[in-house]
């Protein structure tokens, strides 16, 4: 059953004439739930972290339903970086193993129009999430996966919302 709503996911489209876009630090997110279940959006404060000798900043939104939350979070590298190949992949199974994720299936998918990994899992309480993570501003160079940039979402709103947030979100550095 979860595979069959991840391939729903991947290959779905959807619109909507009123997007959520909201500023994030450097970047503006947009994105449409083309929803009627009542949400509110929220802007985190920044959170400055290192890593490995790595400063970075990450950036979070989040959209709160009254049964369902979903968390936008754009962390911001300074500098390029070399990654793995299946880091977008390994970001998604780390996540949902965490979370203590049952059934959890793992795909390559397009989004915000890079390649990235979409994931989802049940949890111990039996609620479907998914997670999903990509470089808006990557490339592949050579066999080499360069980033500035990661951007990770976890939704536990029904499929057809994520599916909708999944085709429209857009992530972009302001000028």
């Amino acid at each position: 059953m979860l595979l069959i709503v991840l391939s729903a996911i991947t290959f779905s489209q959807s619109a909507s004439p009123e997007p959520v876009v909201r500023d994030l630090g450097p970047f503006r997110v947009s994105f449409d739930l083309n929803t009627s279940i009542p949400y509110t959006v929220v802007v985190d404060e920044p959170v400055r972290s290192i890593l490995k000798g790595r400063s970075y900043i990450t950036y979070g939104l989040g959209v709160k339903g009254e049964e369902s939350s979903i968390w936008i979070f754009v962390t911001d590298y300074g500098k390029i970086l070399e990654v793995p190949l299946d880091n977008d992949w390994k970001l998604v199974n780390d996540f949902l193993t965490e979370q203590g994720c049952s059934r959890i299936n793992i795909t390559e998918t397009v989004i915000d129009g890079t390649v990235g990994a979409l994931g989802g899992g049940i949890l111990p309480s039996d609620r479907v999430i998914f997670c999903a993570s990509y470089a808006p501003e990557g490339v592949f160079v050579q066999g080499k996966h360069l980033v500035t940039t990661n951007c990770r979402l976890y939704s536990t709103f029904p499929a057809d919302e994520t599916v909708s947030l999944l085709d429209s979100i857009h992530v972009e550095r302001k000028v």
